[in-house]
């Protein structure tokens, strides 16, 4: 579990890099992170999803995979902001360690439950899991603002739980 942490920090970084020149990918998934043979990381950039989020009309299509998909993107009156990227994150990550692709954000809403990712994978953590629910929290406000503040949260848990550097 730890490793996979490791190995994604470049992903993030790329991701948060991105965030600072104003832009968000809007299309984060696992068929988007490459694997390499050394076991490190690389997210895919597909020009036609990425969006200035500084400007305010986002009436241009916005191509999505509704499992990895927030609310604000089902609507051209959802802000996107770095919280979309992290949510979309958060999605893949729970995919990564479930095997499972998580419950679209519009059937959460309505009540449907995300499985615990324990019943998965026993090697995670329950102060992880949460890190990485509220990274996928369907309220904008309830998720994480910034790359760099899910890093720090996440990190911080990691090295919490075993020392991880």
């Amino acid at each position: 579990m730890l490793k996979f942490l490791q190995c994604l920090l470049p992903v993030m970084n790329g991701i948060a890099a991105l965030h600072r020149a104003g832009i968000i990918h809007c299309g984060i998934k696992p068929d988007r992170i490459i694997i390499l043979n050394d076991s490190t990381m690389k997210l895919l950039l597909d020009t036609g999803t990425l969006r200035k989020f500084l400007i305010k009309d986002i009436s241009l299509p916005v191509i999505f995979d509704q499992h990895y998909a927030p609310l604000e993107v089902y609507s051209t009156k959802g802000e996107l902001g770095p919280w979309t990227d992290i949510y979309a994150l958060c999605a893949t990550i729970y995919y990564y360690l479930s095997g499972d692709n998580p419950v679209e954000a519009i059937e959460r809403i309505s009540g449907k439950k995300l499985k615990n990712l324990s019943e998965y994978n026993t090697s995670v953590f329950p102060e992880l899991e949460n890190v990485i629910l509220k990274g996928m929290s369907v309220d904008i406000k309830d998720r994480y603002q910034s790359m760099e503040e899910f890093c720090e949260v996440l990190y911080g848990v990691a090295n919490e739980i075993r020392g991880f550097n």
